[in-house]
């Protein structure tokens, strides 16, 4: 089993690239969203308008972890949104022995602001969660993406905007012999 963790900030595309994945991959590949399978459970002001609060750090492993466990049959398992600050990378890793891939799913903040409004512009306590993330996430993938890098992990950057979610999930497929 191979786990590619999705990183990348609010709006990026990881979700869709999971989700289209797993929509043409079933048996063979299941996705999580830790951010959306939390957002199912909490209102917005939960989150109180941060990237990864500290109050969600532990039920945000915990739902990882789950979904792990609860998948290793599958070939490749899509994370998006985990590990979510410098401390969970180990975590993450520790959980299963096997493969893990990062990749970082890039689109320019005006890119990213627009498909916010597409998405999130009906709700408005959504939109105002989504919009203080917008900038929010800069920070926590940044501290992600320099615990990967003190490990010698490499990880991957892929731009959403010059690349449809199309071609990105064909280029996966074929990584992973889906």
């Amino acid at each position: 089993m191979n786990i590619l963790h999705l990183m990348g900030n609010t709006g990026a595309g990881k979700t869709s690239i999971m989700d289209a994945l797993v929509a043409r991959n079933p048996g063979a590949c299941a996705g999580i969203s830790v951010g959306r399978e939390l957002r199912k459970m909490y209102p917005p002001e939960y989150f109180k308008g941060a990237a990864a609060p500290e109050h969600t750090e532990a039920e945000a492993m915990s739902l990882y972890r789950k979904f792990v466990l609860a998948n290793r049959q599958c070939a490749l398992i899509v994370v998006d949104g985990q590990p979510r600050k410098e401390s969970q990378v180990m975590p993450s890793l520790e959980l299963w022995p096997g493969s893990h891939d990062f990749l970082l799913v890039h689109a320019p903040h005006n890119v990213r602001h627009e498909r916010l409004i597409g998405r999130d512009s009906h709700d408005v306590a959504k939109m105002a969660l989504a919009q203080s993330r917008l900038d929010a996430d800069y920070r926590n993938q940044y501290e992600v993406m320099v615990e990967l890098a003190r490990l010698g992990i490499h990880l991957e950057i892929v731009d959403s905007a010059k690349h449809d979610i199309q071609w990105v999930v064909e280029r996966l497929e074929e990584r992973y012999k889906l």
